[in-house]
């Protein structure tokens, strides 16, 4: 009879072995798990999600294809077409090459909007907090798609 694996470096026995491997099948899916659960936590925080069922909390509002189609419908000239937003507007004193998201640009336009009447073209930058505040509120209105955080 040939021994395999871990039982033929160790003198053990087969049957020792396989009870030591589901031992770290276990395991592995109890770190597993909580490495999942608390990654899914994190991006509930970040989304401003109750991580138990997904609803928006703090007043904001959940991105979706609702949002989108009320965009296109108010600019149907750049609906359909994308665009790349500087998640931290360059002229309120984002960097250039700062993260950018795609969005149609109908929904860009809404958002950049929305930066405007906050805090409008040729003011001095804000300071940091009050940038943070004018993000906040920009993106509790007009979220990121999924996966993109300011």
């Amino acid at each position: 009879m040939a021994i395999y694996g871990d039982a033929a470096l160790t003198g053990s026995s087969f049957r020792e072995s396989l009870s030591a491997g589901w031992q770290q099948v276990g395991t592995g899916m109890l770190l597993g798990g909580l490495t999942g659960m608390a990654q899914g936590f994190k991006v509930a925080k970040d989304f401003e999600q109750n991580p138990w069922n997904g609803k928006t909390i703090n007043g904001g509002v959940k991105y979706s294809d609702d949002l989108v189609l009320e965009a296109q419908k108010l600019y149907p000239k750049k609906a359909g077409k994308t665009e790349l937003h500087h998640i931290k507007p360059k002229y309120l004193g984002g960097p250039k090459d700062g993260a950018l998201v795609p969005l149609d640009g109908a929904y860009h336009q809404r958002i950049t909007n929305e930066f405007r009447s906050l805090h409008g073209y040729g003011l001095p930058n804000p300071s940091p907090q009050r940038l943070q505040e004018i993000m906040s509120e920009v993106y509790k209105k007009f979220p990121l798609p999924p996966g993109y955080n300011y």
